[in-house]
């Protein structure tokens, strides 16, 4: 059995620099940080999960979803996230609704 997943991603900074750790805010930022992201992945099952693994009439055989997202760094302390997110999953049988998310996270680091 096979299963394959793929995803692209961007992301970028204004009033700070990118680092592996978080977002550094640059000193003087009067605004602190900004960072635009967007995203795009995806993934398909083989045939060979259904029906022994999974239902074919209500779990999704293949997707494909598209994010945007934007964090603020008020401060190299404190990150506020907001991302939106839509689904469209493809069933090998029957209908399985796409899905639009927003999610908001407010992290401090102390």
């Amino acid at each position: 059995m096979t299963t394959r997943a793929w995803q692209a991603a961007l992301a970028f900074v204004v009033g700070g620099r990118p680092s592996f750790q978080a977002v550094k805010v640059d000193e003087g930022a009067r605004f602190g940080a900004f960072e635009l992201k967007a995203r795009v992945h995806g993934f398909q099952v083989d045939e060979e999960a259904f029906p022994t693994f999974a239902e074919p009439t209500d779990q999704a055989q293949a997707a494909v979803a598209v994010g945007a997202g934007l964090n603020w760094y008020p401060l190299a302390e404190v990150r506020v996230l907001l991302d939106l997110e839509h689904v469209a999953p493809e069933a090998r049988a029957g209908q399985v609704e796409d899905e639009t998310s927003v999610t908001t996270t407010f992290q401090y680091l102390f």
